[in-house]
């Protein structure tokens, strides 16, 4: 059977159409081309086995070209949001007006590229065909502070500041660095002089954010040289003792209702961020210039958090975190396993936000001789439903005919 099937289903059992859960995969920066499915094939394989049913993903291709990653946040996010556009329209003229649930799930770059995007589609009115529901938006260790070291803080930073230049030399880089725009500027009244990432949080810009249902910040605790823990977490230092987690596996949640803590215990818990430290410090423990405007702005927010802390010194901490393995297995391998139990929480946290969304999910509370209420959880839904998979190219959607079995469409 192909990849991208349609269930035909008994017409004469009538139901109410389902609303089809939309994802739309961004990758981050690039030091070679790739192919966005097999980059993304773990962590959608286990977002599929989750599912199983009414959804569409979608791996956007428009910046898969390693030099298309260097032009800059601004022409990157603009590509994604006329990719977005070009999918959601095309889909529409394909198959009807379907309802659609959109799921924005951005790793490190692409987090930025779809904060960029996001206020782009709202201007364009995508949302406002009431078919298109924006849902959730989702960022996989995004450097929202930048990636800007400080000065004398040691010989690996310097290293770090050394070959980030060379290896992705570009206005992308200067931007994540905030060396795109001096600071502070010549004219502070003018916001157009001010570095792109501090003109990302103007209240215009990241409203649009707050139309989303759900907005989840995910990030390695330690080993991810590449983003600082500040940076993708939007706070102003480490609140943990990262010598006590040495060789322990931690998935620690914030702000999720307490539906979720038969997923993740204690994930219901209110995340405290450090105290300030001025308009402009340093964290010196991960290195990382802080410009605290970014992390006030952008905790307006109602952000959830997952915190991640694997078992390995290995360097690609900021590739298991969007589900890829150890691809070289020159350290010990403990951090493999805690991927594959971090990808089945994080799916399954993504399928009980549907869940709920769907009404499928039933919550009995219990009192039991005086204990805590225990939260017991049920799916109520077992109704056959239409599955569709891996869409890619919106070109090759089917037509609207229950009946029809597509061949796996060709990537972009």
């Amino acid at each position: 059977m192909s990849d991208n099937e349609t269930i035909p289903k008994d017409t004469n059992i009538e139901q109410k159409k389902p609303t089809i859960d939309y994802f739309f995969f961004v990758h981050g920066l690039l030091s070679l081309s790739i192919n966005p499915k097999e980059h993304w094939a773990p962590f959608a394989n286990a977002l599929k086995n989750e599912l199983q049913t009414n959804y569409i993903m979608r791996y956007c291709s428009c910046n898969s070209e390693r030099v298309k990653t260097l032009d800059g946040i601004e022409v990157g996010g603009l590509r994604i949001a006329n990719e977005i556009c070009g999918c959601l329209k095309s889909n529409q003229q394909k198959r009807g007006d379907e309802k659609y649930r959109i799921h924005f799930i951005g790793h490190s770059l692409g987090g930025l590229y779809l904060r960029f995007a996001i206020p782009i589609l709202f201007k364009r009115g995508i949302f406002n065909n009431l078919n298109w529901i924006p849902f959730s938006f989702m960022t996989l260790e995004t450097p929202h502070l930048g990636v800007q070291k400080p000065l004398n803080n040691g010989s690996f930073d310097s290293m770090y500041r050394v070959i980030s230049d060379v290896v992705f030399e570009g206005l992308t880089m200067n931007e994540l660095q905030l060396q795109d725009k001096p600071f502070p500027p010549y004219d502070p009244t003018c916001l157009k002089e001010y570095p792109l990432l501090l003109r990302m949080v103007e209240n215009d810009v990241i409203a649009p954010l707050n139309k989303f249902k759900h907005l989840t910040l995910i990030q390695n605790i330690r080993f991810s040289f590449q983003v600082p823990y500040v940076s993708a977490s939007i706070d102003r230092a480490i609140p943990y003792d990262r010598e006590f987690l040495k060789d322990q596996f931690l998935l620690d949640g914030f702000d999720f209702p307490s539906q979720y803590n038969d997923i993740m215990s204690g994930c219901n818990k209110h995340y405290q961020l450090q105290d300030e430290r001025g308009e402009v410090f340093e964290e010196r423990i991960d290195g990382c210039v802080v410009y605290d405007r970014i992390v006030k702005q952008l905790n307006t927010l109602k952000w959830r958090r997952l915190n991640v802390h694997f078992r390995t010194k290995s360097s690609d901490a900021h590739m298991f975190i969007m589900g890829q393995m150890n691809r070289k297995r020159i350290f010990k391998n403990w951090g493999n396993d805690d991927v594959t139990s971090y990808l089945d929480t994080l799916c399954k946290l993504i399928k009980r936000d549907i869940d709920i969304e769907n009404g499928d999910i039933e919550i009995l509370s219990l009192q039991q001789d005086g204990s805590d209420s225990q939260e017991i959880v049920q799916n109520s839904n077992s109704s056959t439903e239409e599955k569709l998979i891996d869409i890619q190219n919106p070109e090759t959607l089917p037509l609207k005919d229950e009946k029809e079995e597509t061949s796996h469409p060709q990537i972009l």
